[in-house]
């Protein structure tokens, strides 16, 4: 996705009844990395900058981005 002279790739899509976990989420990475929400009527997906810290050490398997369904599980207990 191009946005704002910038592009993004999906990091993750999830059903929208998951979406508030799914912010929750977003607004973490946010915290290092350039973030884009978008939402549909069915789904939600979290895009994050091709330049972004993360983004470019997952690319060089430096580190591995937190993982979403994780946090989707610690909002399910």
């Amino acid at each position: 996705m191009y946005y704002r002279n910038e592009l993004f790739y999906r990091l993750y899509s999830i059903d929208i009844k998951h979406r508030a976990r799914l912010y929750h989420y977003a607004c973490k990475l946010a915290q290092h990395d350039n973030v884009v929400v978008t939402a549909t009527d069915v789904s939600c997906s979290i895009w994050v900058s091709l330049r972004s810290p993360s983004a470019i050490a997952t690319n060089l398997r430096e580190q591995e981005l937190p993982l979403f369904l994780e946090c989707l599980e610690d909002g399910l207990e």
